[in-house]
């Protein structure tokens, strides 16, 4: 993550490190513990903005989305406890929005938790594939 005047920036990596293991330290699986390893992190850097300041997550796959299945936990119906903890803490550090790639399309929703209890501004960006 890294500060640009009064807007925070928060960039995830859901792919596999060299060594095969999960941030955590346990063994690395892209839809199991990839974000879910990182969450103390991403809670961390995003509380430790100042007050009134912005914030942005970045990441290549999204929550949910309409072209691809895949999604930063697996498939939008998998890892719900993990989703739960990364929007509430997207939702509790007032994130602006998670920005997105992956789905070759543009579209803007609120994303819910699935216990209901947070929302996340997605934002799909559309790339030049097609």
């Amino acid at each position: 993550s890294f500060d640009y005047n009064n807007a925070r920036f928060v960039l995830l990596d859901q792919f596999t490190p060299t060594d095969g293991k999960a941030s955590d330290g346990t063994t690395y699986s892209q839809s199991n513990n990839a974000i879910a390893s990182q969450q103390p992190w991403i809670s961390a850097s995003l509380s430790g903005k100042d007050a009134g300041d912005h914030a942005f997550v970045f990441s290549h796959k999204q929550l949910f989305g309409g072209n691809h299945a895949d999604t930063l936990f697996g498939t939008a119906a998998s890892n719900a406890e993990k989703q739960n903890a990364f929007i509430k803490s997207l939702d509790d550090n007032n994130a602006g929005y998670l920005f997105t790639g992956h789905d070759h399309m543009h579209n803007r929703s609120v994303a819910t938790s699935p216990d209901g209890q947070s929302q996340a501004n997605q934002v799909i960006c559309a790339s030049d594939s097609y």
